[in-house]
């Protein structure tokens, strides 16, 4: 029986909180730095995140077309169960980079000959260099898949060996996005809560969903934004680009016409998982994402990020906490719902911010900042800012899983049903699946 919890479902913010144009215009440009500060977490986890919302949320412009908000790689492999011969070629590889003024480009997306846009099946994939090559880094893992099935003398037909790699990459991409995405962002013990269900919800289980909880698309999920740094170190020769250069896909020559990826923008993911830290989870953006490239244009995601919690009237945090805590049914996450982070610093208050008209998604990102993690292991502070708080954790790991749980596929990327593919092409036994991405990033690249 499905279980729908108010919490997510029913709680509304009422009219008289609802905040003027102008108190948002001016909670943007207060929100807005010139230099945002960065964190311990993994710079790679923002665009690990990025890609789960594209694979379980709409786009402002697709709203007419419900994604639904379940994990199944409808993303990387189209939303159709056909097989689309302008993803694959004639084995079942994806099909890889191009030919461009006479150079074959092999470490970028396949691009469209007039137009340079990104021939996947999720075209925001492309917005910026480093989810492009995240994108690119899934694509390759599948290759690997299928080149493996034909070293082994699988005679099968390029359906079967596709759904056979596809079922293998979405074991891995699960289980990265548990440990590595999940694992990395959210509060140690919440989680900790979680992994000890077996990473089943509390609360949320429903596989009829037609969108996701609108806190979750418009609010709690949006704490990446804060994460994104303002310059990143991709690879040995490129120790600072832009973050403005990176969100310009693809660029132009004076004519009009698209010009091929710099190999500058080759991402080593090493830098950005082992090497580099994300921004820190707290109320301040790079100012960066003030001008976000869109097909028409250009958007401030910030005032947009406000705007869309104010028009929606998405609960206060206030509101979730005392719902969470009747609903949850778990002592020790009841217990730290009880932490009250959410009292409204002075630089918000000013303009009339208060706990109970406070945007849904600076609240999170508020819990966020102040919310010290300890590493069990050396006993030692990690600081604040590193993680989610207890109320963004909670709310984003009953959606992830239950969109990993109800998921079409769910049995299919099963490791069990995986085991011996992986195997293959980890080139050592298993016990388990606990392969991280700078495996998979070895493992395509050697």
């Amino acid at each position: 029986m499905p279980v729908r919890s108010r919490c997510f479902y029913e709680l509304k913010n009422s009219e008289e909180n609802r905040l003027s144009a102008d108190t948002i215009a001016a909670l943007a440009e207060t929100m807005v730095v010139s230099t945002h500060r960065n964190g311990n977490t993994p710079s790679g986890t923002t665009y690990l995140g990025q890609f789960l919302a594209h694979e379980m949320l709409p786009s402002s412009g697709e709203h007419h077309h419900r994604v639904a908000p379940y994990f199944t790689l409808r993303s990387l492999y189209g939303a159709d169960e056909r097989v689309s011969d302008d993803l694959f070629d004639e084995q079942g590889c994806f099909k890889i980079g191009y030919l461009r003024h006479g150079e074959r480009v092999d470490y970028d997306l396949p691009r469209d000959d007039v137009t340079g846009e990104a021939l996947i099946a999720e075209p925001r994939n492309d917005e910026n260099h480093i989810i492009s090559q995240l994108h690119l880094t899934w694509m390759r893992l599948h290759n690997l898949c299928v080149q493996t099935l034909i070293q082994q003398e699988q005679d099968s037909a390029r359906e079967t060996l596709i759904e056979q790699a596809r079922n293998a990459v979405g074991c891995i991409v699960t289980h990265i996005t548990i440990n590595e995405f999940l694992g990395n962002i959210t509060h140690r013990e919440v989680f900790e809560e979680y992994k000890n269900n077996n990473f089943n919800t509390f609360l949320l289980n429903d596989s009829t969903l037609t969108e996701a909880p609108p806190l979750f698309q418009h609010a709690v999920l949006r704490f990446g934004h804060s994460l994104v740094r303002d310059r990143y170190a991709l690879n040995e020769d490129t120790n600072d680009a832009e973050l403005s250069t990176l969100l310009n896909q693809p660029e132009y020559d004076e004519f009009g016409n698209w010009l091929p990826m710099p190999k500058a923008y080759q991402v080593e993911w090493s830098k950005l998982f082992e090497f580099q830290g994300a921004g820190k989870f707290d109320t301040t953006i790079s100012s960066g994402m003030t001008s976000v490239p869109r097909r028409h244009g250009f958007i401030n995601m910030v005032q947009h990020n406000l705007n869309l919690g104010n028009h929606l009237l998405l609960p206060s945090a206030e509101q979730l906490v005392v719902g969470l805590k009747a609903d949850i049914g778990n002592p020790r996450l009841q217990a730290l719902l009880s932490i009250n982070p959410f009292s409204v610093p002075e630089k918000f208050s000013k303009l009339g911010i208060t706990t109970k008209n406070m945007p849904l998604w600076l609240a999170i990102l508020l819990e966020g900042s102040r919310h010290e993690d300890f590493d069990p292991s050396s006993g030692k502070s990690r600081g604040t800012g590193n993680k989610l708080g207890s109320l963004g954790s909670i709310i984003l790991l009953e959606v992830a899983l239950n969109a990993i749980n109800n998921s079409s596929r769910a049995s299919d990327y099963k490791f069990t049903n995986n085991q011996s593919l992986i195997e293959r092409i980890g080139n050592q036994p298993l016990a388990s699946m606990d392969l991280t991405f700078s495996d998979i990033d070895k493992l395509i690249t050697t």
